[in-house]
């Protein structure tokens, strides 16, 4: 989301989110729903602007409080602070808590790496240190900075520019960014903001990068809780792990499956709060994006902190959340922001050609209304 919170206040809210988040997938758990391992839905929000964690020396930290609060018993879950959210895994398998405190201390350290590649929040990153330099000769970054920035790229392409990782400023512009304000931009003032904008402003080499304009920024938030998901995906799997759930921010990713031999289940959060349906997974990726929550009010108008990087205006229409299922979570991360700019007619037009599993809610005089593919609909539990 947008609004700029100390470390603290956003780990704080974040938590709260999700222990309503467990009391209500509890209830249901209790009464009709599914068994549900974890939660996608607009819990997490898939904005373009950042929302890392805090620093590594406070996720070191957190890691030996958790390590010397281990108890002796096996167990199969593990969690922590990441990206301004949470992150968690769930093994299939049932682990000793020497093995519990070494895995969970490579997780974090993988964390660590990625905060130090592309983390708006660190003016030491990688990221940072590019945004930073108004130098426009080509810039050499870490492979895995590029393999994002190519993704993204790709998406940018793909939806003729709507999605842009280098919409930053307008959302400063708008009062979303670090300096908060409820007053919407001049038009000379959004202009100014649009000018080192747009994906065609950067030209990306076989291990650089290159700006058109000193202006222009990157901010990789909108897939890269994604991106942090498939690596720490990669790392069980080359530590011999087969069937595990990881999870930032409510991205998922499920390979395998449970202990009983049964897919996992991750729960659809609906606007009113429903949490009664499950998502049954193997070897798929879930990601949601939503604007519902996340606005604010001017002159009596709702304006979304999600932008439209064609106009840089808020978007307006009636699509307000979007679900979809890719191979890797950073894909999914991505199109499901970029479903979201585009709006309904074209979200779903993208979709059904593509084959994708797309949930769509729309707002409605009544309330809301959601739009599922068939792909969607087939791996809903129960169906």
């Amino acid at each position: 989301m947008p609004w700029r919170y100390s470390n603290m206040l956003r780990l704080l809210v974040t938590a709260v989110s999700m222990l309503i988040v467990w009391f209500l997938t509890a209830c249901q758990a209790e009464s009709t729903g599914p068994d549900i391992d974890s939660m996608a839905g607009v819990v997490a929000d898939g904005s373009t602007t950042s929302e890392d964690s805090g620093s590594a020396s406070e996720l070191a930290s957190n890691t030996a409080e958790s390590a010397q609060s281990t108890e002796t018993s096996d167990t199969s879950g593990l969690n922590g602070p990441a990206m301004g959210t949470t992150w968690s895994v769930k093994l299939a398998e049932s682990i000793g808590s020497k093995t519990r405190v070494e895995l969970e201390s490579r997780i974090v350290e993988e964390l660590q790496r990625i905060n130090r590649l592309v983390s708006t929040w660190d003016p030491k990153s990688e990221l940072s240190r590019f945004n930073e330099n108004p130098s426009l000769e080509p810039a050499s970054l870490d492979d895995n900075t590029l393999s994002i920035l190519n993704t993204a790229m790709d998406v940018s392409r793909l939806t003729a520019g709507a999605y842009d990782v280098t919409i930053g400023p307008v959302i400063d512009a708008w009062g979303f960014g670090a300096a908060e304000t409820h007053q919407p931009p001049t038009e000379s003032d959004l202009k100014e903001a649009m000018a080192a904008t747009g994906y065609k402003t950067l030209t990306l080499g076989k291990s650089t990068v290159q700006k058109k304009y000193p202006a222009t920024k990157i901010d990789l938030s909108s897939l890269a809780k994604g991106d942090a998901v498939d690596r720490l995906a990669a790392l069980l799997e080359a530590a011999g792990y087969t069937s595990f759930l990881v999870e930032i921010g409510g991205e998922v990713r499920a390979s395998g499956h449970r202990s009983d031999g049964k897919p996992w289940l991750v729960g659809i959060e609906q606007p009113d709060g429903d949490v009664s349906e499950g998502l049954a997974l193997t070897d798929l990726a879930v990601a949601s994006s939503g604007s519902y929550r996340n606005y604010r009010e001017s002159n009596g108008i709702r304006v979304s902190h999600i932008i439209d990087a064609r106009s840089g205006q808020p978007i307006s229409h009636d699509l307000v959340a979007v679900t979809i299922l890719q191979s890797t979570t950073r894909l999914a991360d991505a199109w499901a922001t970029a479903l979201l700019v585009v709006g309904n007619d074209e979200a779903w037009r993208i979709a059904t050609d593509n084959g994708w599993a797309v949930q769509l809610t729309l707002k409605t005089d009544d309330g809301f209304e959601v739009r599922r593919t068939r792909e969607f609909e087939q791996l809903v539990a129960g169906s």
